[in-house]
């Protein structure tokens, strides 16, 4: 961010973030809290680089979880598709494929 307003804007919903204020849209493996900021922080440099504000309404800052959820499902769902995850008795767990991975 090269603003004064925008680094303004970016420090408050980071804070907001981190207490936890986003928490509830939190709901499938791999939407977190670093996904939602960079999904926010990247639609306010693109703002910039408009010539516009570089801050977003509440109807933006929806769309963005929304991209934040979509991303994540696609990463969920690229990982089971190359075998890093398998469906366990109740849930998806890491697959021996996977463990051998991170070895």
């Amino acid at each position: 961010m090269n603003t004064h307003q925008g680094n303004i804007f970016l420090a408050k919903i980071k804070g907001e973030i981190k207490r936890g204020e986003y928490d509830r849209h939190f709901t499938i493996p791999f939407m977190n809290k670093e996904l939602l900021y960079a999904t926010i922080k990247g639609k306010c440099e693109k703002k910039e680089e408009l010539g516009h504000i570089p801050m977003l309404t509440d109807a933006e800052i929806n769309l963005c979880v929304k991209e934040a959820k979509d991303i994540a499902v696609e990463i969920a769902s690229l990982f089971i598709k190359t075998g890093i995850l398998e469906k366990g008795i109740e849930e998806y767990e890491v697959s021996e494929v996977g463990k051998s991975l991170v070895k």
